[in-house]
């Protein structure tokens, strides 16, 4: 390597515009789980005082097989099928090779008549769910692991306690004044904590309602947002284009939409503004951090 001299400058990335075409082609489909089950499946590991490790469904053998040797899991659920792939099989083939495996279970949902909401049956005669606002030993208990994207190397697992995360969720929730009164639209994957910690775990935090959206239609975020009155939602910048150049007319219900994951256009946030009808915020954090800055609405 040549070192020349003179005058050399440190270049940092930072936020830039994103051009019309590349977040049109950031707003396709996502392949992920965004739902109740998983909701009941997080507070059934909780209540037993166990921690969960999320995994994206559009993980194959290699990153499977990585994530379950390295946290050494115990029990992996995993869908019969999920977007035409065979997830049951799938693990099958690998299962020799996770040796502190115990449990496979294999979830179906094959009857499309089935009521997902039927998997949550029973919750609500319970004793009401704390993990959320710890305190005591509980507080320390490891409550998530969840794996970064793995872009620079090897996925790396972070580890976080039920306390971790309650003062993640304390700091935000009161930073946008959200509160029980608030509906919590959850578009974003929950194996990202963008939908784990501020779409699902905000919800259980505020003892609010929460609309999760099991596969990302644009069309489906009307029904989300007016039918079921949501008025909060933290999501990628992608979510927010399709719902506000995609539909017409767009939803009208939310009072507050915080973008993550890339600076957001100043021309989108001014459409989105006007045809929402809402503030449009942005925030950066991380899988180790959680949202580290949001900006006030």
């Amino acid at each position: 390597m040549v070192l020349h001299t003179g005058r050399h400058f440190l270049q940092i990335p930072g936020p830039t515009n994103v051009p019309d075409r590349v977040l049109r082609a950031m707003a396709a489909p996502t392949i992920d789980h965004r739902g109740p089950e998983f909701a009941a499946l997080t507070l059934a590991v909780w209540r037993v005082g166990a921690m969960v490790c999320p995994l994206l469904p559009a993980l194959r053998e290699r990153h499977v097989k990585y994530i379950v040797n390295t946290s050494e899991s115990r029990v992996l659920i995993v869908p019969d099928e999920y977007n035409a792939f065979r997830h049951d099989e799938m693990v099958a083939s690998i299962r020799d090779e996770m040796p502190k495996l115990e449990h496979a279970l294999t979830m179906s949902f094959a009857d499309p008549t089935d009521d997902p909401a039927g998997f949550l049956c029973g919750l609500a005669d319970g004793e009401p769910y704390t993990g959320t606002r710890p305190s005591g030993a509980l507080a320390d208990g490891h409550a998530q692991l969840l794996f970064t994207s793995g872009t620079t190397g090897e996925p790396k697992g972070v580890v976080h306690t039920h306390h971790t995360l309650a003062k993640a969720l304390e700091s935000h929730t009161s930073s946008l004044e959200l509160t029980q009164e608030d509906v919590v639209w959850v578009p974003s994957p929950l194996a990202h904590q963008t939908g784990f910690l501020y779409g699902m775990a905000v919800a259980f935090y505020l003892g609010s309602p929460a609309v999760y959206q099991g596969k990302w239609h644009k069309e489906d975020a009307v029904t989300a947002i007016e039918t079921h009155g949501s008025t909060f939602v933290q999501a990628a910048l992608p979510f927010l284009v399709d719902i506000v150049r995609g539909l017409e007319p767009p939803p009208r219900c939310l009072r507050l939409f915080v973008a993550t994951g890339s600076h957001i256009p100043r021309q989108l946030a001014r459409e989105g503004q006007e045809a929402l009808r809402a503030p449009i915020t942005g925030g950066w954090g991380s899988t180790q951090r959680g949202s580290v800055t949001v900006r006030s609405p």
